[in-house]
């Protein structure tokens, strides 16, 4: 009796492992579809934009358009890996990152001091990790 009252809790703890990861499976899915899809349509929605920008004939401002938009991309990307070493990073990112200081060396662009201080930060790559502070 004693056995069986053992046998029907680890049933009950495999059945409700299951069920819980089977939930968690279908609401975490849903979720990484949603957030794909409105990151996609944000991006349509940026290049439609600069493409009429460049179509009627208004470069500067769709330079400036994608001069933020890139701004936006390297502080986003220095978050996700805030805490990677430089050394861990694969090397076409790391060749990448200095392409893109390279550029903004030949052409600079200011958009918010502290913003520019980030970035900068970020691109020159002279920290152990990308993030210009020291946080933890």
């Amino acid at each position: 009796m004693k056995n069986d009252g053992v046998l029907l809790a680890i049933c009950l703890f495999v059945i409700g492992l299951a069920v819980g990861a089977a939930f968690s499976s279908f609401f975490f899915i849903r979720w990484i579809d949603t957030y794909m899809t409105d990151s996609s349509f944000a991006g349509i929605g940026e290049n439609f934009m600069t493409l009429q920008m460049l179509r009627a004939g208004e470069a500067n401002r769709a330079i400036e358009t994608l001069e933020l938009q890139m701004n936006s991309e390297i502080i986003s990307y220095a978050a996700m890996k805030r805490h990677v070493p430089v050394a861990s990073l694969n090397a076409s990112e790391v060749r990448f990152i200095k392409r893109v200081r390279d550029y903004r060396a030949v052409h600079p662009y200011s958009e918010d001091p502290e913003i520019d201080q980030s970035v900068a930060g970020i691109l020159s790559l002279t920290n152990n990790t990308l993030w210009p502070d020291k946080t933890p």
